[in-house]
């Protein structure tokens, strides 16, 4: 029997799809190992983002029912002052007319009450003035699916997706220190991984069609546009890395909270007191 022949792009399949195997065995490896993997830093950032919108939900929520105490306190405010002042009104003109007290009750009574609800009123339309939505959270933005090995753009993809990872990982660090520089830092991630991702989609797709159509002027059109894109891209990745080496520098930033020597000193003195107490009663 003779042996089947295979084609080109077969072998290059084989070749791909033992190449994934390896790289999910090697993930295997370093999720046995207890050392965090690829995907396992993406799942990461989709909790980050499930928790930031948990956060913001029960955020709303709280403005949402703040919002509806403080029309309340307008309303019932509102009504009961001018009930009560209209009665304590018409109980001082009919006490300067017919002298009578007390027609509907006390009429300082009235206007005490009156008083008290418009204030009660006036502080629910404070709060209304006042009263600011909570932001919207800044969400990360998953990084983009890898390219196949060889694939044009393939270590582009490759290098603006282990970026991103770093910068989550420095943003949720730096928020420790800095929180506002934290939220800077998601901000300009969110809006710089739209772009590139953009980019990174179009390298699958280009590739895809070079993939589909071999020696089309389709293909040939396609790996043309890959290695622009490729390029774009990886201009993309170069000023990522700037903020992730500017966001690294901020970590050697001084701790906005109380250094370790303000927090141990007066418990290391006090101790050093404590012994020293003991020692002199010891002597009695």
């Amino acid at each position: 029997m003779g042996r089947s022949k295979r084609e080109p792009g077969d072998f290059a399949q084989i070749v791909e799809q033992g190449i994934h195997v390896g790289l999910e065995a090697v993930d295997g490896v370093r999720a046995a190992l207890g050392q965090p993997t690829a995907a396992g830093r993406v799942r990461a950032m989709e909790r980050q983002n499930k928790r930031a919108q948990a956060l913001h939900q029960r955020a709303l929520g709280r403005y949402r029912r703040r919002l509806a105490r403080a029309r309340k306190q307008r309303t019932v405010g509102t009504s009961v002052a001018a009930v009560t002042g209209t009665l304590g009104l018409l109980d001082l003109v009919i006490q300067g007319v017919s002298s009578a007290s007390g027609v509907f009750g006390p009429a300082w009574l009235w206007c005490s009450t009156a008083v008290v609800s418009g204030l009660v009123a006036a502080g629910g339309v404070r709060t209304l003035r006042r009263a600011e939505p909570p932001q919207p959270p800044t969400l990360a933005l998953a990084p983009p699916a890898p390219l196949p090995l060889g694939a044009c753009g393939y270590a582009e993809v490759a290098r603006f997706s282990k970026v991103r990872v770093k910068l989550n990982d420095v943003a949720a660090a730096v928020n420790r220190l800095q929180p506002d520089a934290a939220v800077e830092l998601r901000r300009a991630d969110r809006e710089a991984a739209v772009p590139l991702n953009a980019l990174a989609e179009r390298l699958a797709l280009l590739h895809q069609i070079a993939k589909d159509l071999p020696g089309s002027p389709a293909a040939a059109a396609s790996a043309d546009s890959a290695k622009v894109v490729a390029e774009r891209l990886a201009d993309g990745c170069l000023r990522y890395e700037e903020l992730l080496a500017a966001a690294a520098r901020l970590l050697a930033a001084p701790d906005q909270a109380r250094s370790t020597d303000e927090v141990l000193g007066p418990a290391v003195a006090s101790m050093v007191a404590y012994a020293h107490g003991l020692q002199k009663a010891s002597q009695i």
